[in-house]
């Protein structure tokens, strides 16, 4: 999973925000066991919903990503 923040751009108008609004950005790709694109994930999470807890190490990570 890849994480960062952006601005909205065209999309804001949906969210009824200004297309410079920053959210969280999150971006994740699932792979079959045959290592092909089975799904691909892009969400926008507004800071004052959502927050971000990230693990990493053997008990934490990317398990589906290659």
């Amino acid at each position: 999973m890849n994480v960062s923040a952006d601005r909205l751009g065209p999309i804001a108008e949906t969210l009824e925000k200004t297309p410079g609004t920053v959210f969280l950005l999150s971006e994740r790709h699932n792979f079959g066991d045959d290592g092909a694109l089975v799904e691909y994930v892009r969400s926008f999470l507004d800071p004052g919903h959502f927050t971000l807890h990230v693990t990493t190490g053997e008990t934490g990570g990317n398990h589906g990503d290659r």
